[in-house]
């Protein structure tokens, strides 16, 4: 499982072999939310409103890099590294 972000302490993750459609895995505090398809409405996980409000908008601003990682991944089975981000975005 490839940590592809790390974000103001939240680490995003796509799965190895994971299936469609397209998500992504963050963790934050112990607490592990869902995104499917990049669209919020399938969140799962109880973070907290500003890191959940945190990760929104970094998958908002991310979305096309996260689909072409996701592709890389788990179509093209090519190695990623970790991209750290402090500044809040």
């Amino acid at each position: 499982m490839p940590k592809i972000y790390e974000y103001m302490g939240i680490s995003i993750y796509i799965y190895n072999n994971d299936h469609e459609p397209i998500h992504v895995h963050a963790r934050y505090n112990g607490n592990e939310v869902k995104i499917y398809r990049t669209i919020y409405s399938n969140v799962k996980g109880e973070f907290s409103p500003t890191k959940l409000r945190d990760l929104k908008k970094f998958i908002s601003v991310f979305k096309e890099t996260i689909i072409q990682l996701w592709t890389q991944i788990n179509i093209w089975k090519v190695p990623v590294t970790t991209i750290k981000i402090t500044k809040r975005i």
